[in-house]
C-alpha cells in the first residue's frame, strides 16, 4: 500500500477537511475570546487609570507637591502597579516628581486619551523607582515602551499625567496567538495522522476487496470477497450481497456454460462420425464427385475446428488454477513462431522481422502463448498482400495490468494490410464476429481472437488492436515473472 494511497484516499481527505474546519471553527472561537477579554482588559486598565488620576489630583489638592510624591511612592512601593507612571509639572511642564523624566510628545484621541511612546528606566532587576533610580540602570534600546494615559491641568496650572505602558498587555498577546496558532497546528498534525491511519485501516480492507475482484475478473469465479468480523457493518453487509450476488451470477453463467458445452460435445460426436464416413465414401464415388466430397469433408473439418475452438475457450475462461504455468522465455518462443513463418512469408513475398529490446520471463503456459502468437502471425500473414511486411518485436513496459502496478513485456505484432476500422476493433474479440471486410480475404469462424484474448486474461495481460498506418498492429501487453506471480497462481 503506497503512501500516495493513503493520501488520496476519501477517508483521509474527509478526515483532513474535518479537522481542519474543527480547527479552524476553534480558533474563530478562541479569537472572539481574545477580543472579548482584550476589550474588557482595556476597560480595566481605562478604569484605573481614571481613578489614579482622581488620587494624584486629590493628593495636590491636600497636599501639595509633597503629598502627591507621596502618594507616587506609596502607590508604587505596594507593587501591584509597576507598568503604571506618574508625572507632576508646572506650568511650563518642568518635571516636579514622578517616575517619567519629561513630559512626553502624545498623541491624543477619543475621550480625552493619550498615546506616547517612552524609554523607561531597566537595570538587572526590573524597578521602579520614583526619585531615585536604581545604580546601573539603563535607558536606550531595548527599553521603549507604548503608553496610554490620561492628562489632568490644575488650577494653578500644574500638569498631572498617570500613563501605562502595553508590555505586559503586548505580551500576553503573543502568548495567546502562539498557544491559538501552536493548538491548531497540533490539531491539525494530529488529525492528519489520525486520518492516515484510519485510512490505512480502510484502504487495507478496499484492496483486499479489490484483489478480490481482480481475480473473479480475471477468470475464478469461485472467488468471494472474504468477511471480516472488525470490519464496519457496512461494509460487512455490502461484502455479503456482492458475495450473494456472485453466487447468483456464477449460477447463471455455469448454467450457459453447461448448455454451451453439451451442444458443442453432442454435436462434435455425429459430426466427427459423418466426416469419418464421408471420408470413407470418398474412394467409392465418381472422379466427377471426388471435389464435391472433399468439400462437403473440408466443411465438416471447419464445424469440427468451431466446436473445438468453443470447447477451448470455455476450458480457459473457466481456468481456476495455474498448475501449468512456470517460467518461460517469451523472446525464444517468438522467435520459433517467427522462423516457423518464414516460408509461408516467402511463398507470399513477404517480409517478417523479429525484434526484442530484451528477453522477458513471464509467468505462463507455454502452449498456450505459443498457440496465441502462432494465431496472431497467421492472421497477420494471411491478411497481408503479397509483398508485404510483417513485424514482431519485444518492448519493454510498466503500468498496470489487470488492476496491479507491475513491470510487463509488450509483444507487437505489425502488417500493412487492410487492418481493421477503429468502431470494429472492440467487437472483433467478441465470438463469431468477423469484420465485414475481412469476410472474402480468408477463410474463418470468428473465434480466434476471442481465443486469444481467452489466453491473455488467464495471463493477467491486456490485448488492444491500434492502427499500424497502415495495417494493423496487436498490441500484448504480459506481466513479467515474479515471486507474487507464482505465490498467487
Amino acid at each position: 500500500m503506497s503512501r500516495g494511497n493513503v493520501f488520496a484516499s476519501y477517508t483521509f481527505r474527509f478526515t483532513f477537511a474535518y479537522i481542519t474546519g474543527l480547527s479552524f471553527a476553534v480558533f474563530v472561537l478562541l479569537a472572539v475570546v481574545y477580543a472579548f477579554f482584550s476589550y474588557s482588559y482595556s476597560q480595566d486598565v481605562h478604569s484605573t487609570i481614571s481613578k489614579e488620576l482622581e488620587g494624584v489630583q486629590l493628593s495636590f489638592e491636600e497636599g501639595g507637591v509633597a503629598g502627591v510624591e507621596r502618594f507616587f511612592n506609596s502607590t508604587l512601593q505596594r507593587g501591584h502597579f509597576t507598568q503604571y507612571f506618574y508625572m507632576l509639572t508646572d506650568e511650563n511642564h518642568n518635571k516636579l516628581a514622578g517616575n517619567l523624566d519629561a513630559w512626553p510628545e502624545y498623541t491624543r484621541y477619543r475621550g480625552g486619551w493619550l498615546s506616547f511612546e517612552f524609554d523607561i528606566l531597566q537595570g538587572d532587576d526590573y524597578e521602579i523607582n520614583l526619585l531615585k533610580p536604581k545604580v546601573g540602570a539603563q535607558m536606550g534600546a531595548g527599553n521603549r515602551r507604548d503608553f496610554v494615559g490620561r492628562s489632568l491641568t490644575m488650577a494653578n496650572g500644574y500638569h498631572i499625567l498617570v500613563a501605562r505602558h502595553y508590555s505586559d498587555v503586548i505580551n500576553t498577546i503573543e502568548l495567546v496567538i502562539g498557544i491559538l496558532v501552536r493548538g491548531m497546528l497540533v490539531t491539525i498534525v494530529l488529525g492528519t495522522i489520525a486520518g492516515a491511519l484510519i485510512s490505512r485501516a480502510w484502504l487495507r480492507r478496499v484492496e483486499q476487496i479489490n484483489d478480490s475482484m481482480v481475480n473473479i475478473m480475471m477468470g475464478d469465479m469461485n472467488q468471494r470477497i472474504a468477511i471480516d468480523g472488525r470490519s464496519s457493518n457496512d461494509i460487512q453487509r455490502l461484502s455479503i450481497n456482492f458475495n450473494e450476488m456472485l453466487d447468483q451470477l456464477q449460477e447463471s453463467m455455469e448454467g450457459v456454460r453447461r448448455v454451451s458445452d453439451n451442444i458443442a460435445h453432442d454435436l462434435r460426436t455425429p459430426l466427427t462420425r459423418l466426416r469419418n464416413k464421408l471420408e470413407s465414401f470418398g474412394d467409392k464415388v465418381g472422379v466427377e464427385h471426388e471435389s464435391e466430397m472433399q468439400g462437403l469433408i473440408s466443411e465438416a473439418d471447419s464445424l469440427l475446428n468451431t466446436f473445438s475452438a468453443l470447447l477451448r475457450i470455455t476450458r480457459i475462461e473457466s481456468a481456476k488454477q495455474r498448475e501449468s504455468f512456470a517460467q518461460i522465455d517469451a523472446a525464444m518462443i517468438l522467435a520459433d513462431v517467427v522462423e516457423f513463418y518464414e516460408p509461408l512469408a516467402d511463398e507470399k513475398h513477404q517480409t517478417i522481422s523479429f525484434d526484442a529490446d530484451f528477453r522477458p520471463i513471464i509467468f505462463g503456459d507455454r502452449d498456450m502463448l505459443f498457440q496465441t502468437w502462432v494465431n496472431l502471425v497467421d492472421n497477420a500473414i494471411k491478411y497481408t498482400p503479397e509483398g508485404g511486411a510483417i513485424k514482431v518485436s519485444i518492448r519493454k513496459g510498466e503500468g498496470e495490468l489487470a488492476g496491479r502496478a507491475c513491470r510487463y513485456a509488450t509483444i507487437l505484432v505489425e502488417d500493412d494490410g487492410p487492418g481493421i476500422p477503429e468502431d470494429e476493433r472492440e467487437k472483433a474479440f467478441k465470438r463469431f464476429y468477423r469484420v465485414e471486410a475481412s469476410r472474402g480475404l480468408a477463410p474463418g469462424n470468428g473465434l480466434g481472437l476471442s481465443l486469444i484474448a481467452a489466453v491473455v486474461s488467464l495471463h493477467r495481460g491486456s490485448i488492444a488492436l491500434e492502427d499500424s498506418a497502415p495495417g494493423l498492429r496487436v498490441r500484448l501487453n504480459l506481466p513479467l515473472y515474479d515471486r507474487r506471480s507464482s505465490a498467487n497462481s
